[in-house]
């Protein structure tokens, strides 16, 4: 029986394992970097860290769950000036524009490019300089007749410019593992904390963004 990961992870709690570390293998790899984009573009600019997508629209968490997503990913990358979910949508949404914040959403995961770039409605109400965007591409869990277990998922990372209206860099990261004790939660949030590692990092600037 085939099960949609995004079921499972629509409540996104961060737990241990006990025992053994169950066995999940990771990859990860950059799919795209917008030649002119480096780490000193980033000096002292601030990236929002905008909900995890998936197809029915940003996976919901609570207020502390949260909290501890934007915390595990700032320990992995303390260069980097985030913004926490929640400040970038009442920024975007004051006061009135949470419909047009929820279409920013669907046409993000959609990936409808064309769409998102030419709505100025969308981009003058965004404050910060970068978007940190992550997808729930896909995922499966399957159980075997042998009672085994297999589990995989693909999530997808997004740098979009708020200047350019654009994406200077993507990143992808494939989760698979065939132990039942493996936690889809923790699963997804180690990917997203591995992706982060795959930013170009923070270098001093020098009056220019174009160096």
């Amino acid at each position: 029986m085939t099960a949609p990961l995004l079921a499972l992870s629509i409540t996104f709690i961060f737990m241990g394992v006990t025992g053994c570390a169950p066995r999940i293998v990771y990859t990860e790899n950059t799919l795209f970097t917008d030649p002119m984009f480096t780490g000193r573009m980033l000096s002292g600019h601030s990236i929002a860290l905008l909900p995890v997508l998936g197809p029915r629209g940003p996976l919901q968490f609570e207020e502390d769950e949260l909290d501890e997503v934007f915390e595990m990913l700032h320990r992995a990358r303390p260069d980097l000036k985030l913004v926490p979910t929640y400040e970038f949508e009442t920024d975007f949404a004051f006061p009135n524009n949470e419909p047009l914040l929820f279409r920013f959403y669907h046409l993000l995961f959609k990936e409808e490019m064309i769409a998102v770039k030419n709505n100025d409605s969308i981009w003058n109400s965004v404050k910060q300089d970068y978007l940190l965007v992550y997808s729930l591409r896909g995922g499966m869990s399957v159980r075997n007749l042998n009672r085994s277990v297999y589990k995989r998922f693909n999530i997808e990372c997004e740098l979009w410019s708020v200047k350019e209206r654009a994406v200077v860099w993507r990143a992808q990261s494939r989760g698979a593992s065939d132990d039942k004790r493996t936690n889809e939660k923790v699963m997804l949030s180690e990917s997203m904390r591995r992706l982060m590692h795959f930013i170009p990092a923070v270098q001093p600037g020098y009056g220019s963004e174009s160096w």
